[in-house]
Formats: structure tokens, sequence, C-alpha cells
């Protein structure tokens, strides 16, 4: 995450050509523009401001809107090079209209101009300074500098702007992070992040809490004060387990914002800003209608059958098929988030449910089962106000929101071609 004017980025489907416009109700949004009673309320509770949203904010004409045609498309299916990819960690555009994606089967960062145009390939597979054993994580630092992890060498490389290599170190582990991994950068350079395993492993039903901490500048880890959360059902599988994510299971996510860090547990709409000290100093809550959270039996085949067909390879599907008849199914939807089988391992990029934008904005992913026409997202102001809803085109997976453009991923379903795209986003009266 930058600490400067450039796009804030969070912490990791077929595609089409469809309108995406605001996707609130004008009535609605009437009624909360002309009705005290539906306006958001803020008190203050121990000095943490609490802020109730009963309504979106914004007014028929005040909505925004993501294009539906992209501005820039990179990806090909074969016979460049350049623009074929097969494992892209993360993508991200600088300030001067760079783009840059981490490719990590070729253990390489790939420079393209605001155009679209190639300019050069970073780093490759080896264990010398600037290249790569296992290209893993890719995020902004300080202005426009980039760092990259390599898990199989356990440390980071820093390049500049241009590319050029600059330095390198390690991530340091402890007895208590014996494996740690990052997550994301903060405001002030300290390095998000959590420990890997340690956990036993026992068939059933497991709601893990990950602790996170940040890793300061004289290398040691200091806790945040919040953890990550999700609920598996946990199934043999050969000689280990497999972690399987419990459809309309609860997860907790978090986003980086520019000195601060959103956690939203989505047992409930409330998401909590924290201090980069991991103090509370807000708390956001929107009221939802629990009659709509309902899970009837049919969204539960749905959402069972989008698990099985998620699991790629035969010895996963048999474990999903097996754990599907054993687990227990929650009978309310989550708030918010993603659902089961987009959190399944995969190739792909991440799949983020909450983003901070570069306007100081939490965009918050709408919870539904299908997505024909995109997917819907709710956006909070600075100060904690819902405002309303932005619909993606179909099959956008958003990486980073820019002051007026929204950048992500998709792949097409035609030939399975990964695509990083780039939207302008619409802003004001319409």
């Amino acid at each position: 995450m930058s600490a400067d004017t450039g796009a804030l980025r969070r912490p990791l489907i077929p595609t089409s050509s469809s309108l995406v416009s605001l996707a609130v109700l004008p009535g609605l949004m009437a009624c909360a523009a002309g009705d005290r009673r539906l306006e958001p309320s803020v008190r203050d509770s121990a000095g943490v401001h609490i802020v109730e949203n009963v309504a979106p904010r914004w007014a028929p004409t005040e909505g925004w809107i993501v294009s539906p045609t992209p501005t820039l498309v990179l990806g090909a299916a074969s016979g460049d090079v350049d623009q074929e990819f097969s494992n892209v960690r993360d993508a991200m555009r600088l300030t001067d209209g760079t783009i840059v994606v981490a490719e990590a089967d070729a253990n390489e960062l790939r420079f393209f101009d605001r155009n679209g145009g190639f300019l050069r390939r970073v780093g490759r597979s080896g264990e010398g300074p600037g290249e790569f054993r296992v290209l893993w994580w890719f995020a902004r630092w300080f202005g426009d500098s980039l760092i990259a992890y390599d898990a199989g060498l356990r440390r980071f490389s820093v390049h500049d702007a241009e590319g050029t290599f600059v330095r390198s170190f390690g991530l340091p582990s402890t007895a208590a992070m014996p494996n740690p991994f990052p997550m994301a950068i903060l405001s002030n350079g300290a390095v998000l992040g959590a420990n890997s395993g340690g956990q036993e492993l026992s068939e059933g039903f497991r709601r893990a809490h990950i602790p996170l901490l940040q890793l300061t500048h004289d290398g040691h880890w200091t806790p945040m004060g919040f953890s990550e959360l999700r609920e598996d059902y946990v199934e043999p599988m050969g000689r280990g387990v497999l972690a399987i994510p419990v459809p309309f299971g609860r997860r907790v996510y978090w986003a980086v914002g520019k000195d601060v860090v959103y956690e939203g547990n989505s047992d409930k709409y409330e998401l909590r800003v924290r201090g980069l000290d991991g103090s509370i100093r807000r708390i956001i809550r929107r009221r939802l209608n629990d009659g709509d959270r309902e899970v009837a039996s049919a969204d539960e085949t749905t959402a069972l059958d989008y698990l099985g067909a998620r699991s790629q390879r035969e010895p996963i599907q048999k474990a999903v098929a097996r754990a599907r008849r054993k687990m227990s199914i929650p009978r309310t939807k989550p708030a918010f988030g993603r659902r089961a089988w987009e959190l399944v391992p995969s190739r792909d990029p991440d799949r983020p449910s909450l983003l901070a934008d570069a306007t100081g904005h939490l965009w918050v992913l709408e919870y539904t089962i299908e997505d024909a026409d995109g997917r819907s997202w709710a956006v909070f102001d600075p100060q904690g106000q819902f405002l309303g809803n932005v619909g993606l085109p179909k099959g956008l997976e958003p990486l980073e929101i820019g002051g007026d453009y929204v950048l992500g991923w998709s792949v097409n379903e035609l030939d399975d071609v990964m695509h990083i795209r780039i939207h302008r986003l619409l802003k004001g009266s319409r």
C-alpha cells in the first residue's frame, strides 16, 4: 500500500460486457435523502465512533458507475509471450500509468505502458539478486517502489518504479511465528503478516483464528490485536487432510487503507476501523433485512454444487463429495463477502471482499448466490456513511481502485485466457 495519492490496495470467471450501473433502488435513495429517520446515526462509545447506517446516502443522480467497456486489456491466448499469463499473483497501476503484473510461473514482473504496450520484464527463476525461486506475493511500497516476496527463499526484493533491483532482506521467524507470510503493506511501510500452519487439524468442523501481526522496521513482529477467521470442514485426503470452506460459513475479512486497517466479520454487518497500533477508532454498521439472509434449500444445493465444481483435481473432488454428506450448513447467509467456492485454493489472483480505494472510501462485497449481471459492492465514505452500491462488469475481480479507475482481472469463458483490465470509474451527477 502506498502512503501517497496513488491507489490504496487490498490486503488476493467468465467475462462479458454488460451494462453496469448504480445498483440501488431510486425510491430508496430518495427516501434516504428526504427522511431523517433513515440518515446514519453517529455516537461515541468510550472514544470509539459508532456509525449506524439504515439507507444509502446517494441521491439518484449521485451514484458512481463503472464503465462496461474496459479502457485497457492485457492478456492473449498464444503467440505473444509478453501477454500470456498463467499464474498472476497481482497487478497494479503506478502513478505514471505504467501497469505492473506479477507472473509467478515465469518468476518475473512485467511492465506495460499506459496503452498496454510491453516495456520490460524484471526477474527470473534463480537465487541471485532480483531473482525468484517462488514469486508468491507482490505489493507497492513507498511511493512507486515495489516489493515482492519469494516464498522459496523467504526473502523480500525491493525494486524502483522502473523495475531496477534495489535490495533484498529476509523474512524473520520466531517461536511464535515459525512460518510467517506477508499479506499487505501498511501505510507506514510495515508488513502485515500472519503465521501459516501450527494448528492441529482433525476431521470435522473447524473455526480457525489466525492472529495478524506487523513486521516493524527493526525486524520485530508486533501483534495487531485481531485475527483472520474462516469456518472449514476438515476432511481426510490421502495421507493428509483438506480444509474445505463451509458453504455460508463466516469469515473475518480485512483491507488496508491510509493509516488504518479495516476488519469485518461476516457474522453481522459490522466493520471495525483500526489504527496501525491495532486500536479501534470507528465501528461501521449497516442494517440488513434478516429475511433476506435465510438459506433456502435451493440455495444450499446451489452452493454445494458450485463448491464441488470448483475443485479441479479428482482427489479434492472426492474429498469435497464426502464432506458434503457430513457437514452442517448454516441457516443464514453471511452479511457480506465471498461464497465458499470462491475460497477454494486456485491459481487465480486474489478475490478481495473489502477494498480501500485511493480516496479513502471502503468497498464491501455484497453476498449473493448468483451473479448473472456482475457483483455489487457497497461503498462507504471515509466517515463510515453508506453511500450506495456500485456494480462491476460480470467477471471483473477488482485488485485496485483508483480515483477514476478500477483495475482487476477476469478469465474469458470461451478460451480460459486470463486478462488484466482497467475500467473507468465515473462519479458525480448523472
